[in-house]
This record gives C-alpha cells, structure tokens and sequence, in this order.
C-alpha cells in the first residue's frame, strides 16, 4: 500500500531567542588641553568642510569610519587671511609688552636706554600655518582623524553612506596653532653729545651705543579660529 500523510490541524506557536551583537561608533567628546589666549572667528566655508573626506575603513569591521584631508591648506590660508589684522595687532601688542619687561629689567642702565621698543611690526605666515594644519592632521593616525567626524552625532550620517563630511548650518570647526613670536631686536644709538665748541677747547666724537644685550623673548600664544557653517 501507498504510504500516507496524516497533516495534524492545529498550528501551534513556536519561539526561537537568541542574541546578536550590533557595532556602532560611539559619539566622541574632544577638549583641548589648556584655554586659547586669542579667539577668532570666521566662516566655515564649502572648501573647507570638502577638504574632509570619509571612507568606511576597513573591510574586517561592521562599524568603521576612517577620515581624510586633501586641498585644506588654500581656503583655510583665506580664512587666516580673513583674521589676519586682528590676529598679528594681538600678537604685535604680546611682544611689544614681552620685550619692554625684558628692556625694563636687562643690566644697561635706564639712562642710556630706552624702556620701550619701537617700530615693532610683526607678520604672520598665514600659508604656512595652514599647510602645518594639513600637513598635521595628514599625520595623525586613523584613529585620531576619525575624532574629525565621530564628534558629530550620528543622526547627521545618511543611511547611505557619503563620503563628505555631516556638517550643517550652524556647526562650527576649531582649528588651533601654536603661534611663536621670533623678534630680532637692533640698535638705533642716539648722539646726545651736543654740539662741539668749533675745536677752541677741544672737539667731540660720537662713540658706539650700549648695544642691545641678549635675552628678548616672547612666549608662545595658542590661538583658534573658530569657523562656523552659515
């Protein structure tokens, strides 16, 4: 005889638990040791945000954002450029203050030596200091330049992956410089001789000035330019 199938008429419930391991990328809170003595601020420009690019890493990792810059040095050297007259009149006023106690306090005496200098100009490299920024962050392990993306929340990242950068209007990026002052300082000597007498009784000759001794420094500053997304 044929084999036969009895189907039972009942369909019961049947549960299955178990676990699953979900990796996500956590939120980072960065903070910079120490406070700026000098803040300025300026635009957060598309160039600037679009010098920042995001891959996905490595492929052995469900969760992995890596970071990197290319092209930051021009716009970010405008944005210097934008901040340039407030930031050498901070740093001229430092160095002025800076060496005038060093004039104050030096082993010439106060008669014959001024205890302000003049004609102090300073000029900052505002190229220079941008290039130092790309080329740092371009250093910095691919740990450390996914701080650059993971200090925004991840309700700024699409479901589809992008590579640019989540920014949007109102957000800001803090870029931070070292700024040391070098001051080369001269001697303009005075002659407070007088005149001579016309040689009756005997004639004067300016000598040389006292020279300008040694040990004019100026400390370093730490400013940030903060730039925010319009």
């Amino acid at each position: 005889m044929p084999a036969a199938n009895v189907n039972v008429p009942f369909v019961a419930a049947m549960s299955a638990d178990g676990t699953a391991l979900l990796e996500t990328v956590k939120q980072e809170t960065y903070t910079f040791t120490g406070s700026a003595h000098y803040n300025y601020t300026g635009v957060l420009t598309p160039e600037i945000i679009a010098a920042f690019t995001l891959s996905e890493g490595a492929a052995d990792s469900a969760a992995q954002l890596d970071v990197d810059v290319a092209g930051l040095t021009a716009p970010l050297t405008a944005a210097l450029e934008a901040a340039r007259a407030s930031i050498e009149a901070d740093l001229t006023a430092f160095a002025q203050s800076e060496i005038d106690a060093d004039l104050a306090s030096n082993t010439i005496g106060a008669a014959v030596e001024a205890e302000a200098v003049k004609n102090l100009v300073l000029s900052i490299d505002t190229s220079g200091a941008a290039a130092a920024m790309e080329t740092g962050i371009a250093a910095l392990s691919a740990a450390t330049r996914r701080l650059i993306a993971t200090q925004l929340p991840s309700t700024r990242f699409p479901e589809a992956f992008s590579t640019a950068l989540p920014l949007v209007s109102g957000d800001s990026m803090t870029f931070r410089w070292n700024a040391s002052t070098n001051i080369t300082v001269s001697e303009d000597a005075q002659d407070l001789g007088g005149a001579a007498d016309g040689g009756a009784d005997g004639t004067a000759a300016a000598g040389a000035g006292p020279g300008v001794g040694t040990g004019y420094g100026v400390d370093v500053r730490v400013l940030e330019l903060v730039l925010t997304k319009a």
